[in-house]
């Protein structure tokens, strides 16, 4: 009878040590899986750095530029005013000629 226990116990402690190894290796998986997520998210974070650094480094430029359309177009406006204001003298010059 002491033989059948302890045959029994001996069962239980194999299950219980291949469950052990069962769960040791899914806690290994679950680790690996974990760092791997976690190297996932430092190159996400990484690319998101650079992208919104070149993204302040593009609207910087624009903004550049559309300061730079303005002004050119104020320069235009200069000039067409002035442009007016010679075929305007050039026309009394004329009509003064004549």
């Amino acid at each position: 009878m002491m033989s059948k226990y302890i045959k029994k116990a001996e069962e239980e402690n194999f299950k219980n040590k291949d469950e052990l190894t069962k769960k040791q290796n899914e806690i290994a998986q679950w680790k690996e899986s974990g760092s791997r997520k976690d190297e996932n998210i430092a190159n996400l974070l990484k690319q998101i750095y650079k992208l919104e650094k070149e993204r302040d480094r593009f609207s910087h430029e624009a903004s550049k530029a559309n300061a730079n359309l303005m002004q050119m177009v104020e320069e235009v406006k200069l000039k067409q005013n002035l442009i007016s204001e010679l075929k305007k003298e050039n026309i009394e010059f004329e009509g003064k000629l004549k």
